[in-house]
């Protein structure tokens, strides 16, 4: 399938069908990557619990607390304090998990894209989950990509399935001008690889809402900023929005404010020292493991 153009066939629901038994791990092709990685057979179960993405605060996923392996696998060193307060089984921080995950797209498919398309804004909106529809102000944020698309030749909205799906969202961008991309289902087996082709291939990173997206730009070395909006959610899904106890959602809102203050300030005035703490600690970039067999050894012993 070609990125650039089929993002509706890409997006398409998928019958769930895991290798892994621990639910987590089957989602966004992380446990499928890191397999690959460490060149395990891919229908073999990993013992270990991965954290499927980025968690702001001391909320712990009651699944990651109660399953049956020994190790939890996260990304951060901060995370790590947190799930290590609550849990007696050994967590493991390793970084943003798309550095694991081979591009899709080798440098020269990459390369032939750009030198058709020009310099690339990449954009990643705050997405819809299960059962509850995102909403926020399309026009401010229209607004805010027309700002910067003037430095670009090319606009690509990264769209998250369910969003890629629904023509409302779709048509807002497209009349805009950009096109429409999305890394796949979230049980894509590809997914972290399809996104690791679609950022390699960009200049710019830009979005409404903190997300794991900005970790993964970072750890592929693009810079990125947040233009904050209100973000609210429609639909019956009261579990997931009522998630956070309040104590849980005060550490959340003060890592949240941490990375508001640096990232969305324009690009040029984030301040070095403070984003490094943040990428570093928060992303958990300087916990990656360049050498697979140490991470090897770290999943499989």
């Amino acid at each position: 399938m070609n990125i650039l153009e089929d993002y509706f066939e890409i997006s398409k629901d998928l019958v769930y069908y895991p290798y892994d038994l621990i639910a987590d791990n089957n989602l966004y092709g992380i446990s499928y990557a890191i397999k690959k990685h460490i060149n395990e057979p891919i229908n073999k179960n990993l013992n270990v619990h991965f954290e499927h993405g980025i968690y702001l605060g001391n909320y712990i996923s009651k699944d990651s607390l109660i399953s049956f392996p020994k190790k939890i696998i996260t990304f951060g060193e901060e995370r790590k304090k947190h799930l290590s307060v609550v849990s007696e089984k050994k967590v493991i921080a390793i970084g943003p998990y798309i550095l694991y995950a081979k591009s899709l797209l080798d440098d020269i498919e990459i390369n032939k894209i750009k030198s058709e398309i020009g310099r690339i804004l990449l954009v990643f909106p705050s997405h819809s989950v299960k059962d509850l529809d995102v909403e926020y102000n399309y026009t401010m944020f229209n607004n805010k990509i027309l700002e910067e698309k003037v430095n670009y030749d090319t606009v690509l909205v990264c769209l998250y399935h369910l969003d890629a799906q629904n023509e409302k969202i779709v048509s807002n961008y497209q009349e805009l001008g950009c096109t429409i991309v999305c890394a796949g289902h979230k049980y894509d087996q590809n997914f972290l690889s399809r996104l690791r082709s679609i950022i390699e291939m960009s200049d710019f990173t830009i979005s409404n809402s903190i997300g794991t997206h900005i970790s993964y730009c970072y750890a592929l070395g693009k810079n990125h900023r947040i233009f904050n909006q209100n973000i609210y959610y429609e639909g019956k899904n009261l579990k997931e929005k009522n998630k956070r106890i309040s104590t849980q959602l005060k550490t959340f809102n003060l890592d949240k404010k941490k990375i508001e203050d640096v990232f969305t300030l324009p690009f040029e005035d984030q301040p070095k020292k403070r984003k490094d703490e943040i990428v570093n600690n928060l992303f958990g970039i300087s916990a990656h493991l360049p050498d697979s067999n140490t991470l090897r050894e770290i999943i499989i012993s």
